[in-house]
């Protein structure tokens, strides 16, 4: 077997799922086919990460809308993690909307998991 025809088989049959998995298989890629089928997981083993990701979300989401529509400072245990994962002088490059905007739009997807 070629190795392109492996690798268009197995990109295109990984990033399919649902409705758009079934019935599009051709004899010459039955063998790749198989392969991936083998290690493909279900969608239910991940809905501990989208219970994790509303959490998180959520939390991010909730601070940033304290500090910028409330003006409440940052807590300090906020400002010690960002100081440890990231350089002490930081700089802020975007604005406020667009980060908030940015955290809405992450707290709606991570809300979006379906069964």
């Amino acid at each position: 077997m070629e190795l392109t025809i492996f690798l268009i088989t197995t990109k295109s049959q990984t990033f399919r799922y649902g409705k758009a998995n079934r019935g599009r298989s051709s004899s010459s890629s039955n063998a790749v086919l198989a392969w991936v089928r083998a290690l493909e997981v279900p969608k239910d083993w991940f809905s501990h990460f989208y219970v994790f990701a509303v959490a998180y979300n959520s939390a991010w989401w909730c601070l940033a809308f304290s500090l910028y529509f409330a003006g409440s400072p940052l807590p300090d245990c906020v400002v010690d993690l960002l100081g440890f994962l990231t350089v002490e002088d930081r700089l802020a490059t975007t604005g406020c909307e667009s980060a908030f905007l940015a955290l809405t739009l992450l707290l709606l997807q991570s809300f979006r998991y379906r069964r």
